[in-house]
């Protein structure tokens, strides 16, 4: 801006994310097998959650995600869109409906 302060409109979230630390696992299907993979959310909203997992995941990539909740049982699980992607943190999007029955 002209006078010196930052716009920062464009670059809200929708969500307040929340710094956490609950152990997932990323179930990526392909036309021959489900990969199970464990991994770590490392941050949660509304919309979504960050994940670092030693898995090889693209923009665009369907996954379904379990969240092991402390005191849970069984473990949520959620439909998502990788979004972003640094190195092994992804940034996933939980698709509507947010909670699946499997």
């Amino acid at each position: 801006m002209a006078d010196g302060r930052v716009d920062f409109s464009q670059h809200q979230r929708h969500w307040q994310r929340l710094n956490t630390n609950l152990p997932v696992r990323i179930l990526v299907r392909t036309s021959e097998c489900v990969r199970i993979v464990d991994g770590r959310a490392t941050q949660l909203n509304e919309g979504g959650l960050a994940v670092c997992a030693g898995v090889e995941l693209e923009i665009g990539d369907r996954v379904e995600i379990e969240v092991i909740m402390p005191d849970s049982d069984p473990p949520l699980r959620f439909t998502a869109v990788v979004r972003n992607r640094a190195d092994y943190i992804y940034g996933l999007q939980f698709q509507s409906p947010a909670v699946e029955v499997w």
